[in-house]
């Protein structure tokens, strides 16, 4: 099994990697192949009863390794899919950050009443996207935290643009589209700190893979 996670390794399929690895190392410590022989033996010199125990623990081993080897793979599966929601995370704060710095421009431009309404709406329209970004902001604290001040200060301007308001507006509207780059600077930032732990994991895993194999 290390023979041919050290294969995987080799051909870049690092995940199939890791759970051989995880199973080697489980099968390892549960002495599946010693306990197989013992039974063996026992069998050959025809005595099934002391084979049965052996047998149980080859196959509790076995039972072991399996579930090791899904654990592995799960856990590389789920840190995965949260770096690239981070990433899709990322990048559509940082479009709507710029979308949100252009509002705060067009209101620090002394804007009519229904110029107003109209970045009042548009100011709306950011504020549901940003509510879908959160979604995908779990392993990214500090960008949770700077996006829902960018959602309390979309919803203060977006009252002041309503009420025909927009010099009172402007500064709420100006944190927001700063608080929501801010955002999507620190979930880029969380996703890339999760794809190095991953890359070293994968290093470590074919470093070890290839120095068990090596063993005489």
């Amino acid at each position: 099994m290390q023979q041919a996670a050290k294969a995987a390794a080799e051909r870049g399929d690092t995940k199939k990697a890791q759970a051989l690895k995880a199973a080697a190392d489980a099968l390892q410590q549960g002495q599946a192949q010693q306990h197989q022989q013992q039974a063996a033996q026992s069998l050959n010199k025809n005595d099934p009863d002391k084979a049965a125990p052996q047998q149980d623990k080859a196959a509790s081993a076995l039972e072991k390794a399996a579930a090791a080897a899904k654990q592995a793979s799960d856990s590389q599966n789920a840190q995965q899919a949260t770096a690239e929601q981070l990433h899709q995370a990322a990048k559509q704060l940082a479009a709507l950050a710029q979308e949100q710095k252009a509002v705060a421009d067009k209101t620090g431009q002394n804007p009519d009443a229904q110029q107003s309404q109209q970045l009042a709406q548009k100011e709306q329209a950011i504020q549901k996207q940003a509510d879908d970004a959160q979604k995908n902001l779990n392993g990214a604290p500090k960008a949770q935290q700077n996006l829902q001040k960018a959602q309390q200060n979309l919803q203060q301007s977006g009252q002041k643009l309503s009420q025909n308001s927009p010099q009172s507006a402007q500064s709420p509207a100006q944190q927001a589209a700063q608080q929501l780059q801010q955002a999507a600077q620190q979930a880029e930032q969380a996703a890339q700190q999760i794809d190095q732990a991953q890359a070293a994991a994968e290093s470590r895993i074919a470093w070890s893979t290839s120095r068990r194999c090596r063993r005489p």
